[in-house]
């Protein structure tokens, strides 16, 4: 993985990637993405409290996960 994703993703104990000390999952993040037509703005107003490398980490994550991603979604919605 990619230094970003390291510094901003952790598994959480149920194999759930999470943004490192939040309680955002990397599916929630694509979730409002995928909702929202496809907009970063969204993610913002979702998520005011992310930084821009937050998202861009749960969106590498997500390309190097995409299944992993899909299955934390299903389970969580």
């Amino acid at each position: 993985m990619e230094k970003i994703v390291e510094d901003f993703i952790e598994i959480g104990p149920d194999g759930t990637a999470y943004l490192r000390g939040t309680d955002i999952a990397v599916a929630d993040i694509i979730f409002v993405y995928n909702n929202s037509g496809g907009s970063f703005a969204a993610i913002a107003r979702h998520f005011p409290e992310l930084s821009e490398e937050q998202v861009d980490a749960a969106f590498l994550y997500f390309e190097e996960n995409t299944a992993q991603v899909y299955r934390d979604l299903s389970n969580r919605y």
